[in-house]
């Protein structure tokens, strides 16, 4: 007689932010449904969920379709606020996270063009909403005072020396 033996399957560790297609789903879904925990509350309140709901699912259970989907939703929930105003720290915080994790993903090019495209939207529209979330333009400057041959950009982060000091 034979003998049957399983065959025991050794897990492989999962990348952060390179989820299947069935796990970066399930996020996906999670993401959508934290705008329904808070139907009647402030947009705050709803785009906060949506970025939460991204930030404390596990990296490995995500892809960039997660982060970029964040993005947006919450791009959207929040522009039904006024603009000029200020986000709250805690939203400029995740905001501020969920950026870092996209720039880490444009950086391994695992976005696709319709990606880039959805996120570049989606930062223009927080940004609308509040201009206080980028950093100002830069300034033209010349390269050399004896012999101009360029431009090189300056950033003036004055206001940013002054809100850390």
């Amino acid at each position: 007689k034979k003998r049957k033996t399983k065959k025991v399957q050794q897990k492989v560790p999962k990348e952060p932010w390179q989820a299947s297609y069935m796990a970066s789903s399930v996020t996906q879904k999670r993401i959508q449904d934290s705008v329904h925990q808070y139907p009647k509350s402030s947009p705050i309140k709803r785009g906060t969920a949506v970025l939460e709901t991204l930030l404390t699912t596990l990296p490995e259970d995500c892809n960039e379709a997660n982060v970029v989907c964040a993005l947006t939703l919450s791009a959207k929930i929040l522009a039904n606020t006024s603009t000029n105003t200020p986000a709250s720290p805690q939203v400029r915080s995740l905001l501020i996270e969920t950026l870092d994790i996209l720039h880490e993903l444009v950086s391994m090019e695992q976005l696709s063009v319709r990606q880039l495209c959805n996120a570049a939207w989606a930062i223009a529209k927080h940004y609308n909403r509040d201009p206080t979330l980028l950093p100002p333009p830069p300034v033209a400057a010349a390269t050399s005072t004896d012999d101009v041959l360029g431009v090189a950009e300056t950033w003036v982060l004055q206001n940013e020396t002054k809100q850390s000091a």
